[in-house]
């Protein structure tokens, strides 16, 4: 059975930021731009949500900008909560490729995937 809970949401623009719980993990949900302006929003999100009390999927597909700011909040929640598990847009994908970081946190294809990938 899946137990879903609103926990926090976050709309600034074009971009949001959507937490919430599924069966014990905690999901974070991003839409739109990750930049200068917006990752300050997302590095909160993320610190609230990687208090390392359960898995952490961060679900990225929803991302059409990622800029070097978004990489530095990825790295902080991290280290703050063990490997968070990612799923990532094409442009998410780029920059992690770009700064040759694709391989420093654990990915999937789909939130599905993820989901099952972290219970196991």
């Amino acid at each position: 059975m899946t137990t879903l809970v609103l926990v926090q949401n976050a709309t600034e623009g074009n971009f949001s930021v959507r937490v919430r719980q599924v069966s014990g993990t905690t999901i974070v949900t991003v839409v739109g731009e990750v930049d200068l302006d917006t990752a300050p929003e997302l590095e909160f999100r993320l610190m609230d949500a990687a208090d390392g009390s359960g898995p952490l999927v961060i679900d990225l597909t929803g991302v059409t900008f990622f800029a070097s700011a978004g990489l530095a909040c990825l790295l902080t929640a991290r280290g703050r909560g063990g490997r968070p598990h990612l799923v990532v847009s094409p442009a998410v994908a780029k920059v992690l490729t770009l700064s040759d970081l694709e391989d420093f946190m654990p990915r999937s294809e789909s939130l599905e995937d993820a989901l099952d990938r972290v219970a196991s």
